[in-house]
């Protein structure tokens, strides 16, 4: 008798055990399909509802001066500038968009130069405002589609008026924000990796974060009040002189709508 009750105990072990196995995968499983169903639903570009209906009426760009910022990460809190990665990063942008944009319908009406002669007082308050939405805007990179694409932001009266005096339809707004770890703490993420993977025996496997890498926001705004009609954000895994800009604008612009 306790030999039967024995024999049934074990057998509903081991049913337990294969339940909870496909359990768990039935779980991953779910989980798995969630994950790449978030992702398909969800966007880094952000556009105003009808900005479609007005894209065919885009056709001339002034482009604002880029705002980039380079830095070397030396400690916690201590972040070097990179004067001459932004300058040169900067000075490449004109060039790579007068050869990316026609490709887009788009022409350029005006350079960062002849903007900020145009106004100089109005650009740089339309900048400050750019820069203010770029954190509003993308406090997360990735959005639902739902509400990415019906989303409502302005910089102000500000943008108008380079509009006109530039002949133009639209700005484009640039923000390349450039990140690089220093040898130091690079060395020191790594021995903080082997340290949390010994403590587990093995069991799991810590990699650091990455030493460096960088950010592009572009943003087209227009109309009286500077609305944003189209934005997009990428991250890239290049920094500093490494970055090839024609490269990451194009990405950027990957989904914007041609005609």
């Amino acid at each position: 008798m306790s030999k039967w009750i024995f024999s049934n105990v074990e057998s509903d072990s081991h049913s337990l055990k294969d339940s909870s196995t496909n359990f768990d995968r039935v779980l991953l499983g779910a989980l798995a399909f969630f994950c790449l169903f978030a992702s398909a639903c969800s966007t880094t570009i952000r556009r105003r509802a009808d900005f479609l209906e007005r894209r065919s009426s885009l056709k001339k760009v002034a482009i604002v001066p880029p705002v980039v910022s380079a830095v070397l990460i030396k400690g916690k809190d201590d972040y070097e500038p990179q004067p001459e990665v932004e300058s040169e990063l900067s000075s490449k942008f004109p060039g790579v968009y007068r050869m990316v944009l026609p490709e887009y319908g788009l022409g350029i009406a005006a350079g960062p130069e002849a903007l900020a002669q145009a106004d100089a007082e109005g650009l740089d308050a339309a900048t400050i405002r750019f820069l203010y939405a770029v954190k509003t805007l993308y406090k997360r990179s990735s959005m639902s589609e739902k509400k990415a694409l019906k989303y409502d932001f302005a910089l102000g009266t500000d943008v108008r008026p380079l509009l006109e005096k530039t002949q133009s339809d639209v700005l484009l707004f640039t923000l390349l924000s450039s990140y690089e770890k220093s040898g130091k703490e690079i060395a020191k993420d790594w021995g903080f990796a082997f340290l949390l993977t010994a403590i587990t025996l093995g069991h799991l496997v810590f990699i650091p974060a990455e030493s460096d890498g960088s950010y592009l926001t572009i943003a087209l705004a227009a109309d009286s009040h500077g609305e944003i009609l189209w934005s997009n954000r990428i991250e890239n895994s290049k920094s500093g002189k490494a970055i090839k800009l024609e490269k990451l604008v194009r990405e950027a612009l990957e989904e914007f709508p041609e005609y």
